[in-house]
């Protein structure tokens, strides 16, 4: 029976927890998910092959565990309803072990800028409440019953109502406490039906964006030249060569008639139907025999690997993995890796590795000490960044070329200037062109582009966010997507992180508005038809006889 009833005290430490934590998770959802967050990396740091998400189930059930051990060892065990005294005593180790344990874990996990008030009710109505849970397994120990049957099926019956209670409460709120969040739309734009455009004459579409064009755009004819019948994630120009890059994993080589496969790493890379994933980038050393191909792996992890590639043939048995950077989420790796002039050195594109609106949320982009939302150097250590980080004992990476970026993709180095494109979340497309030849390459300041506090030249507090009515106090508070940014404090988006200025700790977001690049073009994709137009590279035309000589073409993927 000692195990009946301690299950019993177990379950009932489950609920009482979840329900503290499920009422902060609702007030202020982001710092419970910045948390979560924070303990995959921690799991991540001490050697998880890769990142896992986490609910906020798994804290829960730690304080249930340990409260339970506790109030084992230290009250239930000798728990007796005969002396008033005895009880009180107890009352007051209850309230111990559970506050010592709630805050213990709070802190462990760094749970921080909770609602006092909630916090303070539990550690108030919790010995209360576990004192009443004592005395009434006291009361079914000395129940006088028939037979010990009766009474063993009825605590047994007790327990399994608990543990369905439980089953039906986390099934009926996952979405709540679940460290992932659904999107909600608050897009104002009506919707518009592409096909019921008339074939017989143009419309406009105007451009909503930056004063680079003026007109209307009606498009142009092309004519198919090769089919793959694949989706192609690259195409990539070498020695007068084209290298088709297929995304489950397939690179083809065309010389303007015919195709040949020249590598095969289907059986690594890692594709899912209208996912991100699969083969990214390929890059050829200028004066090596050997080049760089980018992709995610089966086990979610985005990866540089080397290949040999002598006589025109590639050594696939001689390839080497020379970087790699774990995933948690579905997308937003970026990818794209480049040879580049002006360093003598590849750069990568790594995105912010967050699934749409939570990745507001996340400062990873911004911090000096993370490579995600960054372009790297591939091998080199000869840039410098200021410490934006939670520990301002840590170090800047020495290899960032630039910085605060969403999903980059097709990065292009032309002339010495580097062209950046970034792709936005609902609303603005980015190009940033960075004149390299004005920096010290063996002294290379890094360059912030904005992202999370940007999107194109605009702030993302003002974006993408509605004010709604707080239900007790009835003032107007800032919400936005699924309460993604929620903790608004003086119109200033919550980011958890700091700037390090001279040891000294402050919020980033001054620094970022402050020095982050405006991008030279921006486009809005959500116009009236609402189709989204997503910045996805680009090249520049080299060619004398054009009257478009040295000028920038970029491509964008059209999604209905």
């Amino acid at each position: 029976m000692k195990i009946v009833h301690n299950s019993f005290i177990f379950f009932s430490n489950f609920i009482f927890a979840y329900l503290t934590l499920l009422r902060i998770e609702s007030n202020y959802p982001e710092i419970i998910l910045k948390s979560l967050e924070n303990l995959s990396q921690d799991l991540l740091s001490i050697g998880l092959p890769y990142e896992i998400n986490i609910q906020i189930t798994l804290i829960v059930t730690l304080i249930a565990v340990l409260n339970t051990l506790f109030i084992y060892i230290f009250v239930s065990k000798n728990f007796k309803t005969s002396e008033i005294l005895e009880i009180m005593f107890d009352f007051i180790k209850l309230f111990f072990i559970n506050t010592g344990i709630i805050f213990a874990v709070l802190y462990m996990f760094r749970f921080f800028d909770l609602s006092r008030g909630t916090l303070f009710l539990n550690i108030v109505i919790f010995p209360f409440l576990f004192i009443a849970i004592l005395i009434f397994i006291e009361f079914l120990k000395n129940l006088s019953l028939k037979t010990s049957f009766i009474k063993k099926t009825f605590s047994y019956v007790l327990v399994i109502v608990f543990i369905g209670s439980i089953y039906f409460a986390i099934n009926s709120l996952q979405t709540s406490v679940s460290v992932e969040y659904e999107n909600i739309d608050f897009s104002q734009t009506e919707s518009a039906d592409i096909a019921s455009i008339p074939n017989d004459e143009p419309t406009c579409f105007p451009w909503v964006g930056s004063d680079n064009f003026k007109e209307c755009s009606f498009g142009s004819s092309l004519d198919v030249e090769l089919s793959f019948g694949k989706q192609i994630n690259n195409i990539i120009s070498n020695n007068g060569l084209l290298y088709v890059l297929a995304e489950e994993g397939l690179i083809y080589q065309y010389n303007g008639e015919n195709s040949s496969l020249i590598l095969d790493i289907s059986q690594k890379v890692l594709t899912e139907d209208s996912g991100e994933e699969g083969l990214f980038g390929l890059a050829f050393h200028p004066s090596e025999n050997y080049f760089l191909v980018s992709y995610a792996n089966l086990q979610n992890i985005l990866i540089v690997e080397k290949f040999p590639f002598i006589n025109n043939a590639v050594e696939v048995e001689n390839s080497e993995i020379v970087y790699q950077l774990p995933n948690s989420q579905c997308c937003h790796w970026g990818g794209n890796i480049i040879w580049s002039e002006y360093f003598e050195d590849f750069i990568i594109s790594v995105g912010d590795m967050e699934d749409n609106e939570r990745a507001l949320l996340s400062s990873k982009p911004i911090e000096t000490t993370s490579p995600k939302g960054k372009l790297l150097l591939l091998n080199k250590e000869i840039t410098n960044s200021p410490l934006i980080s939670v520990n301002k004992n840590a170090t800047p990476l020495a290899n960032i070329v630039a910085s605060g970026l969403r999903n980059p993709w097709k990065t292009l180095e032309y002339d010495n200037k580097l062209f950046i494109v970034d792709i936005g979340l609902r609303n603005y497309e980015e190009l940033t062109v960075i004149d390299l030849s004005k920096n010290d390459k063996n002294n290379f300041n890094s360059k912030l582009l904005g992202w999370p506090i940007f999107e194109g030249p605009f702030e993302t507090i003002d974006t993408y966010t509605i004010d709604v009515e707080n239900d007790e106090t009835g003032l107007p508070e800032k919400y936005g997507f699924n309460g993604a940014l929620s903790f608004i404090s003086k119109g200033v988006h919550y980011l958890d992180t700091f700037y390090w200025n001279d040891n000294f700790p402050e919020a980033p977001n001054d620094y970022v508005l402050k020095e982050s690049i405006a991008p030279q073009v921006y486009y809005d994709h959500a116009t009236e038809t609402t189709f989204r137009a997503a910045l996805i590279g680009g090249d520049v035309l080299n060619s004398n006889s054009s009257e478009y000589n040295n000028h920038y073409f970029y491509l964008f993927s059209k999604v209905l």
